[in-house]
């Protein structure tokens, strides 16, 4: 990486054990990811090769259990490898958010069996997306997507928009209003009679991560696989979700270092006057770019001490010890990290530009995707309402806070 000296350089004689192991064992494949990362901009192709060369060689599955056959990687792990792959790529990052979160909701709170189906199906290559949002209704948990019963069985009808990953998967998770009324998630085959799903998202951002409309109609269905993790509270899965797009944001800002410092080392045009330095010895540019590492280093600590944090609550979850005030550490951890995470992110994607000059804003060098994409990974979730949450929480510790 260019950054070897900023950021800790990856070496298989590491103590940190798997952690590295796992870092250099996907290291070259996210190189290759990078390298035409470029181009699948350009051109908006789909990164379905990528997806397929990540999965053949174990990614979608280094959360499940060593027992399974997975890496068994613990969050903190996982979240150094979710950076560099962003770093490469913050499509192909992003898009396997649904699937990380559903393979450990169901390790954490499935039954055995669920647990052991899942994972060995993660292991055998299967990609999860999500598909929660819909177009109109008041919000996520307002969903016109019902599951009916009829003689022949359970049937789905409901159209899902922003549905991540849909593209890319063999399962869909998909929230709907059961026969009982109660919002469940429901797993349903990619391939299944009566499921479309289309590439039609059209954010300026994040334009590859296979975020369009999926359509379900009369979609056999199995209730055997439901889910009902809308209506607990508290839960962690505000914190997880939320903490991805971190990470995918953390991977962005590295990327943007990186291009800045290719872009920069080998320039000799100088500003202003010819008695000024080329670039690279530009005392005023040698700045920037300090800046710019120390807010790259302060974006991955945060993101990294907070999956730390999640990492404790899901200990405490498997030993059963766990307590309504985890749950809450763990979100004050996350949106602390998000009001400044988000900030600095849009800020580094745009600084860089005041040392490039006005070629760092041609199309073919396509600069501009890192902003792009910051903002529209950053417009998920309003910072404003999780710093007034957390606000709130500390100026009130005593109280119940259950407003999000």
């Amino acid at each position: 990486m260019s950054t070897a000296l900023f950021d800790t350089a990856i070496n298989s004689e590491s103590p940190h054990g798997d952690e590295r192991n796992l870092r250099v064992k996907f290291a070259p494949l996210f190189e290759k990811i990078k390298a035409g990362a470029v181009e699948r901009e350009k051109s908006r192709t789909l990164p379905i090769a990528q997806v397929q060369e990540l999965v053949a060689a174990g990614f979608g599955a280094v959360r499940v259990g060593k027992e399974f056959g997975g890496a068994g990687a613990n969050l903190t792990e996982f979240f150094e490898l979710l950076i560099d792959l962003a770093a490469a790529d913050s499509n192909v990052a992003h898009l396997f958010r649904g699937h990380f979160v559903f393979l450990d909701d169901i390790s954490l709170t499935g039954t055995s069996e669920a647990n052991r189906r899942w994972s060995y199906r993660a292991v055998s290559g299967a990609v999860i997306a999500n598909a929660s949002s819909e177009q109109g209704g008041q919000g996520w948990w307002d969903t016109g997507t019902k599951i009916e019963k009829r003689a022949e069985g359970h049937i789905l009808n409901g159209v899902k928009y922003y549905s991540t990953g849909s593209n890319f998967s063999d399962w869909i998770l998909v929230s709907a209003k059961s026969p009982g009324d109660e919002k469940i998630g429901i797993p349903v085959a990619t391939n299944a009679s009566g499921v479309e799903v289309e590439d039609d998202w059209d954010g300026f951002g994040q334009r590859l991560t296979g975020s369009g409309t999926t359509r379900f109609k009369d979609v056999e269905i199995h209730l055997d696989d439901a889910i009902s993790y809308f209506s607990r509270e508290p839960n962690y899965l505000i914190s997880y979700f939320q903490l991805f797009l971190l990470a995918v944001q953390a991977g962005i800002a590295r990327s943007a270092l990186e291009d800045t410092l290719d872009f920069v080392r080998p320039r000799t045009r100088v500003f202003g006057s010819e008695e000024r330095p080329i670039p690279k010895d530009d005392p005023h540019v040698q700045r920037i770019i300090g800046q710019i590492a120390g807010q790259v280093h302060a974006i991955e600590s945060s993101v990294l001490r907070a999956a730390s944090h999640l990492e404790g609550l899901f200990d405490a979850i498997k030993s059963e010890s766990d307590s309504d005030a985890d749950y809450y550490r763990v979100e004050n951890s996350v949106f602390a990290a998000q009001s400044i995470v988000s900030d600095l992110v849009l800020t580094t994607t745009s600084r860089f530009f005041e040392v490039g000059g006005a070629s760092a804003t041609s199309i073919g060098r396509v600069l501009d995707r890192h902003w792009r994409n910051a903002r529209t990974v950053a417009s998920h979730n309003p910072v404003y309402l999780r710093q007034k949450i957390l606000g709130e929480r500390l100026l009130k510790p005593d109280e119940a806070i259950t407003g999000r």
